[in-house]
């Protein structure tokens, strides 16, 4: 059901955005170490599935932009590129889906919402 207050073009954007999806998402709640560059920035990843994740707070990060996530207590790390910058976050694209798969399921365990 929608909001009185949601715009058409809103509703639309993110209906689309969840069918070109590939992969199942997951709420989550993880600390994760953003690495841009030779800047780093705590974070979460809030949300994730084996082609990418949506990491918070937002980050001035250009779209296009690469980025490498490192799970904090975890021995692995993942590239990813940047697909769009909200108020409230960034969603990443993993650049390999193995990889992401390892994340999204490290992550899943690890505390699920």
């Amino acid at each position: 059901m929608r909001n009185a207050t949601d715009r058409p073009s809103q509703v639309l954007s993110e209906r689309a955005a969840a069918e070109r999806r590939r992969h199942l998402r997951h709420d989550v709640s993880v600390p994760v170490v953003v690495a841009v560059g030779s800047e780093r920035y705590e974070c979460r990843i809030s949300n994730v599935g084996s082609g990418g994740a949506y990491l918070t707070p937002s980050l001035d990060i250009p779209v296009g932009g690469q980025v490498k996530l490192q799970p904090l207590n975890a021995c692995i790390c993942a590239m990813a590129g940047v697909r769009r910058v909200e108020s409230d976050g960034v969603g990443v694209a993993f650049d390999d889906d193995t990889l992401g798969a390892i994340v999204a399921g490290w992550s899943r365990r690890v505390q699920p919402v």
